[in-house]
């Protein structure tokens, strides 16, 4: 068990609150955990078939999803982690751009990381809220987009323009006592993580676009697992056109 307190609060004051609340819990008999001894989220070897689901909302909403596994994150592995940040910030842009603003099928489609030390397995998440009758151009463009950025079809430029939000975010992040406390969580199996944020900056400037591109590849050029979600009143149309094989 770890505490972590972040704040303007000095170590003697912080010592006596958890000395008057946490530690006066009776005692506990140690016992080892393995690590691996909880149930994390891992994704299959080969994706499984186009998952369609249908809800129960809106009859002219829709949605589509595509997930690209990653790896279980560590820190050994932090610079090829912001480096897949950075990636997902091109994804992003490059979804804008061909989703919004010259398909028009979806205000905000959104491109996600997630990549916790030591639990979940990563993942690379596109997400395009749209319409029923747009869905499937949908996925062909959250497709589309990820064989790009796999192709390295992106320029110095457009890294830059990546990342400087990425710089200006993390300026501002570093402000903030609940990242900090994301940060130090678990900094006593891994001391390094109260230093580690600080070189941050560095690490993202320092990305190249080789690397960039040899770590988009990597990932981005595997099959995504694809979910479409549809109205349930379009679940026989759906089914009758699957069974025509249209």
């Amino acid at each position: 068990l770890e505490i972590t307190i972040v704040g303007d609060s000095d170590e003697a004051t912080v010592i006596d609150i958890v000395g008057r609340t946490f530690a006066a819990l009776p005692a506990r008999k140690a016992t080892a955990v393995p690590r691996d001894a909880g149930v994390w989220l891992r994704f299959p070897d080969q994706p499984p078939p186009e998952i369609r689901l249908h809800h129960d909302g809106d009859a002219e909403k829709a949605a589509a999803a595509a997930v690209w596994p990653l790896y279980v994150a560590t820190p050994a592995r932090r610079r090829e982690e912001l480096t897949l940040k950075l990636i997902v910030r091109l994804m992003q842009n490059d979804v804008y751009t061909h989703v919004r603003q010259e398909l028009g099928v979806s205000y905000a489609p959104s491109v996600t990381s997630s990549t916790p030390d030591f639990g979940d397995q990563g993942d690379i998440v596109a997400i395009v809220e749209t319409s029923p009758k747009d869905v499937e151009r949908a996925v062909v463009a959250l497709r589309q987009s990820a064989e790009r950025i796999a192709h390295g079809s992106f320029t110095a430029e457009d890294v830059e323009i990546a990342r400087k939000p990425l710089l200006a975010r993390l300026a501002q992040l570093r402000q903030d006592n609940g990242w900090w406390a994301d940060m130090l969580d678990g900094s006593v199996d891994t001391p390094e993580g109260a230093s580690e944020p600080m070189t941050y900056p560095d690490i993202y400037a320092a990305l190249t676009l080789d690397e960039i591109r040899a770590v988009a590849a990597r990932w981005l050029s595997k099959p995504p697992i694809v979910v479409v979600v549809t109205p349930k009143s379009d679940a026989g149309t759906a089914t009758a056109n699957q069974g025509s094989g249209k």
